[in-house]
């Protein structure tokens, strides 16, 4: 069962004399790889030129990001829009997994059904 992920507070945590701010994004839940693969894969959503998720590291309860120091205050909404976006492909992949496995179950069911029935067929002639 996939376990939603929150943001538990944003941190500055340094500026660099080129402007650049090292923020940390301290989530709280359980990060499944499908979470972290969201902010590593550039097709998984739009480029945002004050928010490029390519400058992110996922770590295990947050995500550290360098960004423009002076883009902070409007990276945040789309930080928070992001989280929210990686959970739902997180929990999409996690639910297509599931139904993958009850789908094959159902199958090896009816094939071993269909088996047993062949033999009983074969055995009576």
């Amino acid at each position: 069962m996939y376990h939603e992920i929150t943001i538990k507070r944003i941190e500055v945590l340094s500026v660099s004399e080129e402007g650049m701010a090292e923020i940390a994004v301290h989530l709280d839940g359980t990060l499944d790889s499908n979470f972290a693969h969201w902010f590593r894969d550039p097709t998984a959503h739009n480029y945002t030129p004050q928010f490029n998720t390519h400058n992110c590291r996922v770590e295990d309860n947050r995500i550290v990001c360098v960004i423009d120091a002076l883009a902070v205050k409007s990276a945040v909404p789309l930080i928070r829009e992001y989280v929210a976006k990686a959970n739902e492909y997180a929990r999409a992949i996690q639910e297509e997994k599931r139904t993958g496995v009850k789908r094959k179950q159902e199958l090896k069911t009816e094939s071993d059904k269909r088996s047993e029935q062949l033999q009983d067929e074969i055995d009576k002639l």
